[in-house]
């Protein structure tokens, strides 16, 4: 006799099968005969399909179960774990589409087809425990803050963490990958015109990454690999080649250089290095030997820089009062690298400081002891005294003097101190030029100035009209 299975309780709810996340929930019916009698104790044979859209949608998973009813003919089982014919119940998608629980009884109780469909009924909630184990399934796919899920149709993916400045393209078969900006590709220029406080280097961005390039330069430091948060330059946009200059540097020291350049993201060129050379350099370049004499340290050549120490331009040959100024003698370039620059008051006692870093134009006091420690110390001409012009003068380029002791006579035994005064005149406040060869004036910080001439033995401290050009020697901090 054919048994007819009657839907008479039906609930699906989350086994607490283990101590892990449930993969099942329950099933209950009473199975009856065809007079309505209930059938306990008796072998049944189920096949279970869940479908997928609607009652006669897609067979997601099927399974079978082999058991026998109780004293009152009901019949308990576990969807999810049965005897599997096709899918996996694991993977089911719960959120993502409605679906319908099929119930098919072998009316033979042998486990073999044909099977007699019963009844196919909508699950009309998620199983909560079932969605859980989805949901702790994308937690554990998320180690990094930032990644991103995808659902590929059968499984989330892990997309991880993008650059800054990406953004997420569809690639093929609807699968997303991050795109836009990467790192730019660049190298680093060798460094070339090295000197005691600057140097040039530069870069060449061969691929921008992507993305336009924003900023490039290089970056610098004493120890390797320099980034952003070091000194750096900022030397335009775009590809290419470009030059970069550094600065403030450190006489003697050595140094760690990269290019760089940012789209959304920074890139770095290879590192470089170099050593700065010995001596000092002023904002343009310019480079000065030194001298120390006594306690002092003072500078070899005469100033000649055309900016102040933090790079603002100092005027050129504008020689009126109350504006700072400098000039070469004669308003002739040619004069520069020998004499230096001639400056006015204004433009020595200026806030934005002349001298370079760790220099100063000195003080009428400085001037004082340098001329007394010369003269204390065997530097007059005839061993002691005040007469101190030749121990300050040049060794050559004085006009002729025919007086032993003055700075233009016997030359070559001049400059016993090493400080080296070269001849560069000086000019008026009406703007004129006077006693080059003949004269070299520098100034104090205040409007006192010291100067020697090829006629005298010893230098003058004098009292000068603030417009007045002299030359500049700096001293060491």
């Amino acid at each position: 006799m054919k048994n007819n299975l009657l839907s008479l309780l039906l609930l699906f709810f989350v086994t607490g099968l283990s101590a892990q996340s449930p993969q099942a929930f329950k099933y209950q019916a009473v199975v009856r005969d065809d007079a309505g009698e209930i059938l306990d104790q008796q072998d049944v044979y189920f096949r279970i399909s869940i479908l997928q859209g609607s009652s006669g949608g897609t067979v997601v998973y099927c399974e079978t179960f082999s058991l026998k009813t109780n004293d009152y003919g009901l019949a308990s089982i576990n969807i999810g774990q049965g005897t599997v014919e096709s899918g996996d119940f694991a993977t089911i998608s719960w959120s993502s589409y409605e679906f319908w629980v099929k119930v098919e009884l072998d009316p033979d109780a042998t486990g073999t087809d044909p099977y007699e469909d019963v009844g196919t009924s909508q699950l009309l909630s998620v199983p909560y425990a079932l969605q859980s184990v989805r949901v702790q399934q994308l937690s554990d796919a998320i180690p990094v803050l930032g990644d991103i899920l995808f659902f590929d149709g059968t499984n989330w993916v892990n997309v991880p963490a993008g650059e800054p400045g990406q953004f997420l393209q569809m690639q093929a078969g609807n699968i997303p990958a991050w795109g836009g900006p990467s790192y730019p590709t660049l190298s680093t220029t060798a460094v070339s015109e090295i000197k005691p406080a600057s140097a040039i280097s530069g870069g060449n961005i061969t691929d921008d990454g992507g993305g336009a390039i924003q900023e490039r330069g290089v970056c610098w430091s004493t120890s390797e690999n320099p980034t952003l948060a070091d000194p750096k330059t900022s030397d335009g946009t775009g590809t290419g080649s470009f030059v970069s200059k550094l600065t403030e540097l450190l006489p003697n020291t050595t140094y760690f250089v990269r290019a760089y350049a940012t789209n959304w993201n920074t890139g770095y060129g290879d590192q470089v290095s170099f050593t700065t050379s010995e001596g000092i350099e002023d904002y343009d370049g310019n480079t000065y030997n030194t001298v120390t004499i006594g306690t002092q340290v003072w500078m070899l050549e005469n100033l000649k820089t055309t900016h102040y120490r933090d790079g603002t331009e100092i005027t050129y040959n504008v020689w009126s009062a109350g504006t700072e100024a400098y000039c070469w003698y004669g308003n002739d370039p040619a004069n520069k690298d020998l004499y230096g620059a001639i400056y006015n008051n204004y433009a020595v006692t200026n806030a934005h400081n002349l001298c370079p870093s760790g220099w100063s134009v000195p003080s009428d006091a400085d001037w004082t002891t340098l001329s007394a420690y010369l003269e204390t110390n065997g530097y007059g001409y005839e061993g002691s005294g005040s007469d101190i012009a030749k121990s300050l003068a040049s060794t050559s380029g004085w006009a002729a003097d025919g007086t032993p002791g003055n700075v233009g006579n016997d030359q070559i035994t001049n400059n016993a101190s090493g400080f080296t005064g070269l001849p560069g005149g000086h000019r008026s406040p009406d703007g004129d030029f006077y006693n080059l060869t003949s004269y070299a004036g520098w100034w104090s910080t205040s409007n006192w100035n010291r100067s020697i001439s090829s006629n005298v033995s010893t230098p003058n401290r004098g009292d000068a009209d603030l417009n007045y050009g002299f030359s500049v020697r700096c001293i060491k901090d």
